[in-house]
């Protein structure tokens, strides 16, 4: 005798696409999970001899890959806070709200300009600003963009290698020195060489630099983003050292820290710092 077998279609394609729902979000969960396995991140931040806290600091990820973006606010009585958290906070939001942009360094300069507006918004007539830099790791390449003097570092091979240049008045002096406008002397002991030429939040704001082939980056290439208050603070070769030691860049940056710390330098700037290590 056979048996009537019925089939029940609905029944079976539901469980059919719960399934195939499921796989692809594991799919995906993974995906995310070899990406963030790819790069660590580590960072550190102190306030100094100040009585505020105006650097800020985020790392977000995407589809992309990785951000990292720190800011340096200017302005007092919690304006340079703002500044920098409003920088900060509209990099990682509008990267979060971005995993297919078609053009990393698009995606930098257009958020670069508009966060510059929103900062003018905020200021009302005061003196409020912010240097910042930002990356973004997509394929093992390095896209960045910088305003200001706060600095981004390759570490390879045992050495540190600035990646952007500084936008401060040494720059201008140095081109009047080779151009024979002024005397060494006068370059050396100039008293507002480490003056700002360019930050986020004034109307006329046009000097940022960006590049646009990116970086390949390698196994075991570390990444060390920072505030002034650090690279003024440490010498080039502590920072070498401490970079070299293997450590999860957490620990890294925790270190990092510490040194500056540990130096008691007087009027010590806030100190921040972002350490990437590609695995």
């Amino acid at each position: 005798m056979f048996h009537e077998v019925v089939f029940d279609f609905p029944g079976n394609l539901f469980i059919l696409t719960s399934c195939l729902v499921i796989m692809y979000l594991v799919i995906k969960s993974l995906r995310k999970i070899r990406q963030r396995g790819s790069i660590l991140i580590g960072n550190a931040q102190g306030i100094g001899d100040r009585r505020e806290q105006e650097d800020s600091f985020a790392t977000a990820e995407n589809e992309i890959g990785v951000l990292a973006v720190l800011a340096d606010g200017m302005g007092g009585l919690s304006y340079g806070k703002k500044a920098s958290n409003l920088l900060t906070r509209i990099f990682s939001e509008e990267f979060s709200k971005s995993p297919n942009m078609s053009s990393v360094s698009d995606f930098l300069v257009q958020n670069t300009h508009k966060i510059n507006k929103k900062i003018l918004e905020i200021s009302k007539g005061k003196k409020v600003g912010s240097t910042f830099v930002a990356g973004i790791i997509k394929d093992s390449f390095l896209y960045w963009i910088s305003v200001g003097d706060s600095q981004i570092y390759l570490y390879r091979n045992q050495k540190i290698i600035p990646i952007n240049p500084r936008h401060i008045y040494k720059n201008i002096l140095e081109s009047d020195y080779r151009a024979g406008k002024i005397s060494k002397r006068r370059l050396l002991n100039h008293s507002k060489k480490e003056r700002l030429t360019s930050y986020l939040g004034y109307d006329n704001f046009r000097q940022f630099d960006y590049n646009q082939i990116p970086i390949k980056l390698k196994k075991r290439d570390k990444l060390l983003f920072c505030s002034d208050g650090v690279y003024k603070s440490l010498y080039d070769t502590e920072l070498e050292h401490l970079l070299g030691k293997r450590m999860h860049p957490m620990e890294t940056a925790e270190l990092i820290l510490e040194e500056v710390l540990e130096k008691n330098i007087k009027k010590q700037d806030n100190a921040t710092v972002i350490v990437l290590e590609i695995k």
